[in-house]
Protein backbone atom coordinates (compact mmCIF):
# COMPACT_ATOMS: atom_id res chain seq x y z
CA UNK A 1 0.00 0.00 0.00
CA UNK A 2 1.11 3.53 -0.39
CA UNK A 3 0.51 6.48 1.60
CA UNK A 4 -2.17 9.17 -0.04
CA UNK A 5 -2.21 12.88 0.81
CA UNK A 6 -4.93 12.20 3.43
CA UNK A 7 -2.58 12.49 6.29
CA UNK A 8 -2.60 14.19 9.54
CA UNK A 9 -1.57 14.82 12.90
CA UNK A 10 -3.72 14.43 16.28
CA UNK A 11 -2.73 16.29 19.47
CA UNK A 12 -2.37 13.87 22.59
CA UNK A 13 -5.65 13.33 24.78
CA UNK A 14 -6.00 14.12 28.09
CA UNK A 15 -6.25 10.53 28.56
CA UNK A 16 -3.50 9.49 26.83
CA UNK A 17 -0.76 7.39 28.72
CA UNK A 18 1.61 9.96 30.99
CA UNK A 19 4.29 7.59 29.05
CA UNK A 20 3.40 7.98 25.25
CA UNK A 21 2.14 11.64 25.24
CA UNK A 22 3.14 12.31 22.10
CA UNK A 23 1.19 13.24 18.92
CA UNK A 24 -0.62 10.43 16.81
CA UNK A 25 -0.37 10.73 12.98
CA UNK A 26 -3.93 9.30 10.90
CA UNK A 27 -2.72 8.14 7.49
CA UNK A 28 -5.13 6.77 4.77
CA UNK A 29 -3.14 4.39 2.90
CA UNK A 30 -4.53 3.57 -0.63
CA UNK A 31 -4.82 0.54 -1.88
CA UNK A 32 -2.69 -1.40 -4.43
CA UNK A 33 -4.93 -2.17 -6.88
CA UNK A 34 -8.51 -1.61 -7.33
CA UNK A 35 -10.50 -4.18 -4.98
CA UNK A 36 -7.06 -4.50 -2.49
CA UNK A 37 -7.57 -3.75 0.97
CA UNK A 38 -7.24 0.44 1.81
CA UNK A 39 -6.11 1.37 5.56
CA UNK A 40 -6.29 4.29 8.17
CA UNK A 41 -3.12 3.76 9.96
CA UNK A 42 -2.45 5.52 13.52
CA UNK A 43 1.23 6.14 14.36
CA UNK A 44 2.82 7.76 17.34
CA UNK A 45 5.62 10.55 16.40
CA UNK A 46 8.21 8.13 17.37
CA UNK A 47 6.53 5.51 14.36
CA UNK A 48 5.26 3.02 16.39
CA UNK A 49 1.62 1.56 15.03
CA UNK A 50 -1.07 1.77 17.32
CA UNK A 51 -4.22 1.28 15.29
CA UNK A 52 -5.47 0.14 12.31
CA UNK A 53 -8.50 -0.31 9.96
CA UNK A 54 -8.52 -2.14 7.14
CA UNK A 55 -11.19 -1.79 4.66
CA UNK A 56 -12.41 -2.60 0.84
CA UNK A 57 -14.23 -0.01 -1.54
CA UNK A 58 -16.32 -1.29 -4.83
CA UNK A 59 -16.87 1.83 -6.59
CA UNK A 60 -19.13 -0.13 -9.28
CA UNK A 61 -21.83 -1.32 -6.34
CA UNK A 62 -20.13 1.92 -4.44
CA UNK A 63 -20.06 -0.21 -1.15
CA UNK A 64 -17.57 -0.40 1.32
CA UNK A 65 -16.71 -2.79 3.82
CA UNK A 66 -14.66 -2.86 7.13
CA UNK A 67 -12.31 -5.76 7.73
CA UNK A 68 -10.94 -4.84 10.58
CA UNK A 69 -10.08 -2.35 13.20
CA UNK A 70 -8.04 -2.38 15.92
CA UNK A 71 -6.12 0.37 18.23
CA UNK A 72 -3.85 -0.74 21.19
CA UNK A 73 -5.11 -1.42 24.40
CA UNK A 74 -3.12 1.38 25.97
CA UNK A 75 -4.86 3.22 23.67
CA UNK A 76 -8.32 2.39 23.58
CA UNK A 77 -11.04 4.39 24.62
CA UNK A 78 -9.61 7.67 23.35
CA UNK A 79 -11.65 8.04 20.09
CA UNK A 80 -8.56 6.90 18.17
CA UNK A 81 -10.39 4.18 16.66
CA UNK A 82 -13.76 6.33 16.12
CA UNK A 83 -11.08 9.28 14.56
CA UNK A 84 -9.73 6.44 12.16
CA UNK A 85 -13.07 5.15 11.18
CA UNK A 86 -14.51 8.74 10.39
CA UNK A 87 -10.92 8.59 8.04
CA UNK A 88 -12.23 5.23 6.46
CA UNK A 89 -15.53 6.81 6.07
CA UNK A 90 -14.78 10.06 4.23
CA UNK A 91 -12.84 8.35 1.38
CA UNK A 92 -16.40 7.14 0.28
CA UNK A 93 -19.30 9.18 1.73
CA UNK A 94 -22.49 8.16 -0.42
CA UNK A 95 -21.36 4.34 -0.44
CA UNK A 96 -23.29 1.79 1.61
CA UNK A 97 -21.12 0.35 4.62
CA UNK A 98 -20.80 -2.63 5.96
CA UNK A 99 -18.23 -4.68 8.15
CA UNK A 100 -17.55 -8.34 9.29
CA UNK A 101 -18.56 -10.27 11.87
CA UNK A 102 -17.28 -8.64 15.47
CA UNK A 103 -16.76 -9.40 19.11
CA UNK A 104 -19.50 -8.10 21.74
CA UNK A 105 -16.75 -4.63 22.26
CA UNK A 106 -17.08 -4.71 18.45
CA UNK A 107 -20.62 -4.70 17.78
CA UNK A 108 -21.00 -1.76 20.21
CA UNK A 109 -18.85 0.36 18.85
CA UNK A 110 -20.17 -0.09 15.49
CA UNK A 111 -23.61 0.52 16.95
CA UNK A 112 -22.30 3.75 18.18
CA UNK A 113 -20.62 4.59 15.28
CA UNK A 114 -23.49 4.06 12.75
CA UNK A 115 -25.79 6.11 15.07
CA UNK A 116 -22.85 8.97 14.31
CA UNK A 117 -22.01 8.92 10.77
CA UNK A 118 -25.72 7.25 10.08
CA UNK A 119 -23.95 4.38 7.53
CA UNK A 120 -25.02 0.85 8.39
CA UNK A 121 -22.11 -0.93 9.52
CA UNK A 122 -23.87 -3.66 10.39
CA UNK A 123 -22.41 -7.82 9.55
CA UNK A 124 -25.76 -8.77 8.25
CA UNK A 125 -25.60 -7.77 4.68
CA UNK A 126 -23.47 -9.70 2.67
CA UNK A 127 -21.00 -7.37 1.05
CA UNK A 128 -21.00 -6.99 -3.32
CA UNK A 129 -19.74 -9.91 -5.11
CA UNK A 130 -16.53 -7.96 -5.83
CA UNK A 131 -15.71 -7.73 -2.16
CA UNK A 132 -16.44 -10.83 -1.56
CA UNK A 133 -12.79 -13.80 -1.53
CA UNK A 134 -13.07 -16.80 -3.93
CA UNK A 135 -13.76 -18.75 -0.97
CA UNK A 136 -16.71 -16.49 -0.59
CA UNK A 137 -18.08 -17.20 -3.78
CA UNK A 138 -17.69 -20.74 -4.02
CA UNK A 139 -19.50 -20.76 -0.94
CA UNK A 140 -22.34 -18.72 -2.39
CA UNK A 141 -22.27 -21.40 -5.38
CA UNK A 142 -22.23 -24.63 -3.61
CA UNK A 143 -25.30 -22.84 -1.31
CA UNK A 144 -27.16 -21.68 -4.32
CA UNK A 145 -27.09 -25.55 -6.43
CA UNK A 146 -27.62 -27.13 -2.69
CA UNK A 147 -30.94 -25.34 -2.56
CA UNK A 148 -32.03 -26.14 -6.09
CA UNK A 149 -31.32 -29.58 -5.53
Amino acid sequence: MRANLLSAWLAPSRGAPEQDSEAIRVTALAPATPHAPAAVALHLERGLLIGQVDFRLCHACRTGRVQRIWVNETWQRQGLGRQALHSALVQAPDYRWTTTLQSRQGRAFFRAMATETGADLTSRTPPCPHLMSRYGRLWRRVCRAWRRA
